[in-house]
C-alpha cells in the first residue's frame, strides 16, 4: 500500500486471489501454488460495489472499496471484518521469465 511492499521479497511473499464467474474466490500463498488452497470462500459485492465482503466459513472479511480501475482495487477493512488490513488487488504482471520466444 503506498509505495511500500510489505513482503520480504517481491511476488514470492504475495497470497494469490483467484475469483470465479459463480462468486466463489480461493486465496493461497503465491510459493504454495499447485497444493491444496488455504482459504476458499464466496465474494460478494454490496451497495453499488462500495462494499465487498469475503465470506469463508469461519470468518468475514468486509471492505470498503475505496478504488477501482483497470490495473488495480484498494479495498479499506471495516471495523466489523475479521480481517483487520487493507488489500490492494493487482494483476498479476507478466514476467520477464515468460516471454515467448
Amino acid at each position: 500500500m503506498k509505495g511500500v511492499n510489505y513482503a520480504a521479497y517481491p511476488l514470492k511473499e504475495k497470497d494469490v486471489a483467484i475469483f470465479y464467474d459463480d462468486q466463489t474466490i480461493l486465496i493461497q500463498p503465491m510459493n504454495s501454488l499447485g497444493e491444496f488452497p488455504n482459504r476458499s470462500g464466496f465474494l460478494t459485492l454490496l451497495d453499488d460495489n462500495s462494499t465487498c465482503e469475503f465470506s469463508f466459513p469461519k470468518e468475514n472479511w468486509i471492505f470498503e472499496v475505496r478504488e477501482i480501475s483497470s490495473k488495480r482495487i484498494l479495498l479499506h477493512h471495516k471495523a466489523k471484518s475479521d480481517f483487520n488490513y487493507d488489500l490492494e488487488l493487482i494483476a498479476y504482471p507478466k514476467s520477464d521469465y515468460l516471454k515467448l520466444k
